[in-house]
């Protein structure tokens, strides 16, 4: 029984609508007497707005050199690092092999290892000649007096030659290692280094010729994003603005960073400008690989807290801007002051309250003091919904329909 009730209640409500509304369009065939729908009302809330300048980026590394060889310094190399491997600063990465330099090495080491041994040699006679016994007895005998003098003399000649031949030695081998001091300064010069923690990249397979990149080396400790912006949007970012990068390769996750660099020389791509901007990570993520595109958006100005509107609830002209509210059960036109625009609301600076009752979307038949009414929501009119309404409640919404034009 209840069901029945429910059915023909749906069809009193339908039939009603279509009588009363053939009736109105034969009674009224200037559309300006109608009443106009209102679909849906807004509510001014508070909010943060954020304007920002949109731009493609590119994940690049936060600092990276090139490795070029250089003939001047060896004649051949060998690369001591692979395609990939992780370096930290200091690490060889490079050795030249420069033949005249290792040639210079040898025969200074062989000569020094050969004026070691004479040295050791001069050492051991001097020891030698410093320890003959010098007699103190008288003699009788003036012959043998005379021997011993010339002994000792003969002694103290030899043992002053040796100690000049010591000096000597001595003075060619501070020399020596002088020169060795040089030649291995320049020897380890013919091993490169790197200048920095990193991973090599465009590691040079073949033989390279004077000149040629042999390796890069790029950081992985911050990561950077790369983008460029037209010489109008230049003008309007500066060093030090907030700006996220969201990147869909991660689902749309976005991530917080500052703008670092601003390069003022210009790329002249089709007779425009464009330059080239980088936006530092705040976090290291290991899922970011270099490569990564993402879309930067960079804080031009920003506002907390502020009374807001979506911009597609506000009505535009050169002479005002306005809203349409609902306000004692009237179309109303207000008009208000606006400030900040982000890319779908506006701050509203004054003219509304947060509990001012605004039309979404209006449209030009909208003017103050216009009937308007709300289209019955349809999902009310299926039969599950309607029984959770009681007989009263189902006259009183048909009453409503046939006398509220």
């Amino acid at each position: 029984m209840k069901r029945w009730l429910v059915k023909l209640s749906i069809v009193v409500v339908i039939g009603s609508f279509l009588l009363v509304n053939g009736w109105i369009l034969i009674k009224h065939k200037d559309s300006s007497d109608f009443s106009i729908p209102i679909t849906d009302v807004i509510y001014p809330r508070q909010m943060d707005l954020k304007k920002t300048l949109e731009a493609e980026g590119i994940v690049v590394p936060t600092h990276s050199y090139d490795v070029y060889f250089n003939q001047s310094v060896g004649e051949d190399y060998t690369l001591l690092v692979e395609e990939g491997a992780i370096v930290k600063k200091g690490d060889p990465i490079l050795r030249y092999e420069n033949i005249e330099v290792q040639a210079t090495i040898e025969s200074l080491e062989k000569q020094k290892k050969e004026l070691e041994s004479t040295l050791s040699e001069l050492e051991r006679e001097i020891t030698q000649l410093e320890s003959v016994p010098v007699s103190n007895a008288m003699s009788l005998d003036n012959e043998n007096v005379l021997v011993d003098a010339l002994k000792h003399i003969e002694t103290n000649s030899m043992l002053t030659q040796k100690l000049i031949e010591k000096q000597q030695v001595t003075s060619q081998i501070h020399q020596i290692n002088q020169q060795l001091e040089k030649n291995r300064l320049i020897e380890e010069s013919l091993v490169v280094k790197s200048e920095l923690d990193g991973t090599i990249s465009d590691l040079l397979t073949g033989k390279a010729k004077d000149g040629d990149k042999l390796l890069s080396i790029r950081t992985s400790d911050l990561l950077r994003i790369e983008g460029k912006l037209s010489e109008m949007e230049i003008p309007k970012v500066k060093e030090g603005m907030e700006a996220t990068a969201t990147f869909y390769a991660l689902g749309g996750k976005s991530f917080e960073g500052t703008l670092s660099k601003i390069n003022p020389i210009p790329q002249i791509k089709d007779e425009k400008s464009f330059y080239t901007v980088y936006v530092d990570l705040s976090e290291v993520d290991d899922r970011i690989y270099e490569g990564f595109h993402s879309d930067l958006n960079i804080f031009l100005e920003q506002k907390l807290g502020v009374l807001a509107l979506p911009i597609d609830s506000i009505q535009s002209s050169k002479e005002k801007t306005s809203v349409f509210v609902i306000e004692n059960g009237e179309v109303k036109e207000t008009s208000i002051q606006v400030g900040l625009q982000e890319s779908n609301y506006i701050e509203i600076v004054s003219g509304l309250q947060e509990g001012s009752k605004v039309i979404s979307h209006p449209t030009g038949r909208l003017e103050n003091g216009r009937e308007f009414f709300m289209p019955i929501q349809v999902e009310y009119l299926q039969p599950e919904k309607l029984e959770i309404l009681n007989r009263e409640e189902v006259a009183r919404l048909v009453a409503k329909g046939l006398f509220n034009d």
